[in-house]
């Protein structure tokens, strides 16, 4: 006889009597593993809590072990910046068995910390020091690449090794992963901007975090302007043609928010379809041609 995996034990204690026992329970139904995730305004969860703690016992203790480790090291990481830490074997392990995760960290809804996964107890947002946690992320629209799971890495050849540097922005290599944080980028020109003290500051907003808004678009700018030239052309750009990411701020921000209304009526007029002219026009030939055969 081999106990069913997925059954855990669980200690209750009787209310009234005081009475402690130990009872078998499906995993299923104490939680579906899925992480702790919080909206920007609610309290920092200092544990997993009663309704994860059970599902301690379905995850590899070493490999828990060495998250923790990685979170004592550093208390917020992208998912795939903890994945680049861990062998193979454990990559599929964390890939195969999701409430290890939400045993030892949680996640923000919204937020400059949002899309990575921070520390137990561990609170971004009355830490000053954080800002080299926040995210950038990016997509590439124009040439999309087809991204390799950590699987499919896992399990090439000896002769060929996954990316272990994909969470990190050098500005010159294509990286398979969509987000980084400021700590991981490298590239020298948007190093400048995020080490640049004046572009910090004391407190820590929902949009911006502790970066000046100004900072922080710079920032967004440079690294997808990089990405996707080198999506795009396989060669990074010069430093002479990111001279608009480097004007003054008042001046760059008015470059922002002229790209971004002229981007928002380019979608407008996308989404209203042909000029009203043109539609009468082609109305009129329509009329024209079906006379034309009734003739």
């Amino acid at each position: 006889f081999k106990q069913n995996s997925s059954l855990v034990r669980q200690n209750i204690i009787d209310k009234e009597t005081g009475e402690r026992s130990t009872r078998l329970v499906h995993a299923s139904k104490i939680h579906d593993g899925s992480i702790l995730a919080i909206k920007w305004g609610e309290p920092t969860p200092l544990e997993c809590g009663p309704e994860r703690e059970p599902l301690r016992a379905l995850v590899r203790p070493d490999l828990l072990r060495k998250l923790e480790m990685l979170f004592e090291r550093r208390p917020v990481w992208t998912r795939q910046g903890i994945l680049n830490q861990l062998e193979d074997d454990e990559v599929r392990t964390m890939h195969s068995n999701r409430p290890i995760w939400s045993i030892c960290s949680y996640v923000f809804h919204d937020g400059p910390w949002r899309d990575s996964v921070l520390r137990l107890g561990y609170d971004p947002r009355q830490d000053p020091e954080a800002y080299k946690y926040q995210i950038v992320s990016i997509r590439n629209q124009r040439n999309s690449t087809t991204r390799p799971s950590v699987l499919q890495s896992a399990s090439q050849s000896a002769g060929s090794r996954r990316d272990r540097l994909s969470h990190q922005f050098d500005g010159v290599h294509v990286r398979t992963g969509g987000t980084f944080q400021l700590c991981d980028i490298t590239d020298p020109l948007t190093r400048k901007v995020i080490d640049a003290p004046e572009n910090r500051l004391q407190t820590c907003n929902e949009k911006d975090g502790y970066l000046t808004n100004a900072a922080s678009s710079r920032i967004k700018a440079l690294v997808k302007f990089k990405h996707q030239r080198l999506c795009d052309t396989g060669n990074a750009p010069e430093d002479e043609e990111c001279t608009d990411f480097l004007l003054p701020d008042e001046e760059f921000l008015g470059v922002v928010r002229k790209y971004s209304t002229d981007r928002r009526q380019r979608k407008r007029s996308k989404a209203k379809g042909p000029d009203i002219e043109e539609e009468k026009v082609a109305r009129r030939l329509e009329r024209l041609v079906s006379r034309m055969e009734t003739d």
